[in-house]
């Protein structure tokens, strides 16, 4: 897909953010005259409701069109957004996440299922379980 540039989503944007709002105004207007009918005489109610089923139609082809224009017009500053602000973050959650539920996670995205086993060693001092990797006990201080 081609590039759009900063001039042409301005366009877009000053198009379609009043199409969206005339397609909402169409279609609030459209209703209120559907809703309006149900005393009137039968003749009186169907031409109105083809009068509603022409403006709901033209309501609805006006804010497709319009959330179109408006969606381009963001669609590049907000992947960029994502690609550069969110996308390290949401990197480093899911390794900390990982990490934290003993599941690895390569540079490739590959998953890496971790179950490690866990060494526990017994404080000398004070007798309390600790991994095998501390220096100190977490219960009494002692070192082990």
């Amino acid at each position: 897909m081609r590039d759009i540039n900063a001039n042409t989503r301005k366009k877009l944007r000053i198009i379609g953010i009043p199409l969206i709002i005339i397609g909402i105004i169409i279609m609030v207007y459209s209703f209120i005259t559907f809703f309006g009918n149900f005393g009137n005489s039968f003749d009186d109610a169907n031409q109105n409701s083809m009068t509603w089923f022409g403006l709901s139609a033209l309501g609805m082809v006006l804010l497709f069109v319009g959330f179109v224009m408006f969606y381009f017009s963001i669609l590049r500053p907000v992947s960029k957004y994502v690609a550069t602000e969110t996308s390290p973050a949401i990197t480093t959650a899911s390794h900390a996440l990982g990490k934290g539920l003993g599941i690895g996670i390569k540079e490739s995205g590959a998953i890496v299922s971790g179950s490690k086993e866990i060494i526990k060693i017994k404080c000398p001092n004070c007798g309390y379980l600790e991994s095998e990797d501390a220096e100190f006990c977490s219960k009494c201080g002692k070192k082990i």
